[in-house]
């Protein structure tokens, strides 16, 4: 297989960087919105539609980059950091979460702390440290590329037609 030009290589980008270049000038264009109202709710939802949106459009163009052909590992390392860095911001977040409150429970009750009422509370952090903690690992590989559960039930069906066929 021959390797792409750079050019095209990182076409695979270009969703990125329009939707980076758009999240960019909303966020920036909010304070300059005439009713307040709406320039804070065009700040919010461009940081919290914007930025994960683009983060998820860099991810997809650093698999489509990575299946185009090969490359120096230094190069996935790079282009990876920031996938990483996100990783690591989410399992420092979910583990500060824990942390201020099992403070908040086992030491001294802060009064902003209301209590947990029930674990479903707690879904966030751990959902954050096990996000977190998946994007440092492996910050491009998919999520069903480390599973072998959809290929177990295919082989069980062809070993059992095979044992058919034998009892034929």
């Amino acid at each position: 297989m021959q390797t792409p030009p750079m050019t095209q290589r990182f076409g695979f980008f270009r969703p990125f960087a329009i939707a980076l270049a758009c999240t960019a000038a909303l966020i920036a264009a909010a304070p300059w919105i005439p009713n307040s109202e709406v320039g804070g709710i065009a700040a919010i939802a461009s940081i919290f539609i914007g930025l994960p949106v683009s983060i998820l459009l860099y991810r997809d163009g650093l698999r489509a980059c990575q299946e185009a052909g090969p490359a120096g590992a230094g190069k996935w390392a790079v282009l990876a950091f920031p996938l990483r860095l996100l990783g690591g911001i989410s399992l420092l977040s979910g583990v500060a979460i824990l942390v201020w409150v099992a403070y908040n429970v086992f030491i001294e009750r802060q009064r902003q702390f209301t209590g947990v009422k029930s674990l479903s509370q707690l879904a966030v952090p751990v959902l954050l440290i096990s996000f977190g903690w998946r994007w440092l690992r492996r910050p491009l590989e998919s999520s069903d590329d480390d599973s072998e559960a959809p290929n177990e039930p295919l082989e069980a069906t062809r070993s059992a037609e095979s044992a058919l066929e034998r009892l034929k």
